[in-house]
């Protein structure tokens, strides 16, 4: 009777058990690809205006219906072909049946006839494919036409002097020993408001023809353009002069001052008071307009 060996007699007593490996786990090919162009897609069309979306899809439709017309048209040209070639088969094979030949020559001429009706649908097809293209054309037309117009009618519109006409005039105080201001008006006849900016240049004010020992007009203002600028390290914003003045509104300020009697003087006389300037303004939609001012004749407000 022999005995069995004790299981630390065997020689693999002591090697290590090998653990059972995880399964490696397998991404799906093509899943990333195809998220990736999901988003890509989406991105593409996120700003997409309705106008636009509702003739991308017309003309994708329209390209669809022309080509499955197209594929008819080939199929039905394809089986003309083949039934041709049927027929001259039968023919140098001896098979001149008349029945057979007559089946054969209305089955390709029914053919015939469809690939007609096929080339038939697909002409009418790319004639109304044009057709849809000259309507998406005079939408995108009317569409800018449109904003164009909102824009004139919506923008602001300042011009120099009030409604009536009136463009300078003296502001002549009771009592003669103080000086006369000036007053200049601009007139807003738009419907937003603008950022205005104004200012005399060149030699200011001129009194044409000149009057000997004529005092000169004391005026603060000179004309200097609006500027705007950017940080590039914080991204702020930043704008020099100008005031807002609102939609169908007139802005006055003043122009300088002069003795009383020396306006007085320049009234009776009926001289020109030629003023040289410049204004510029703009509003929200991004309107800009910067004009010259060359002269004007004062009248006296008391």
């Amino acid at each position: 009777m022999q005995t069995l060996p004790e299981a630390n007699d065997s020689p693999d007593a002591n090697a290590k058990i090998k653990q059972p490996r995880t399964p490696p786990v397998r991404t799906v090919w093509g899943i990333s690809y195809i998220k990736r162009k999901m988003h890509e897609r989406k991105s593409k069309y996120k700003d997409e205006t309705p106008t636009d979306r509702a003739a991308r899809r017309t003309a994708v439709a329209t390209i669809w219906m022309a080509s499955f017309t197209l594929i008819l048209a080939l199929v039905g040209g394809a089986t003309v072909w083949i039934l041709k070639n049927q027929l001259r088969e039968m023919h140098e094979g001896g098979v001149d049946t008349s029945a057979l030949a007559k089946a054969a020559g209305k089955q390709a001429d029914a053919a015939k006839a469809q690939s007609d009706q096929a080339k038939a649908q697909t002409d009418k097809m790319a004639e109304s494919l044009a057709k849809t293209d000259a309507l998406i054309g005079a939408t995108k037309t009317i569409s800018s036409n449109t904003k164009e117009a909102l824009n004139v009618s919506q923008r602001a519109y300042v011009t120099v002097g009030r409604k009536d006409g009136t463009v300078t005039e003296f502001a002549i105080p009771g009592d003669h020993s103080v000086n006369t201001g000036i007053l200049i008006y601009f007139q807003n006849s738009g419907h937003l408001p603008a950022k205005f900016n104004w200012g005399l240049t060149g030699f200011g004010t001129v009194i044409v023809p000149p009057i000997p020992g004529f005092p000169p007009v004391d005026s603060p203002h000179r004309f200097a353009p609006m500027t705007r600028t950017i940080n590039h390290k914080d991204g702020s914003r930043g704008e020099s002069g100008g005031v807002i003045v609102g939609g169908d509104s007139v802005y006055s300020t003043d122009l300088g001052s002069l003795p009383t009697d020396s306006a007085l003087q320049l009234i009776r006389m009926n001289r020109l008071f030629m003023i040289n300037g410049a204004f510029e303004y703009c509003d929200a939609l991004g309107s800009y307009s910067c004009r010259d001012r060359k002269s004007t004749r004062l009248n006296s407000s008391h």
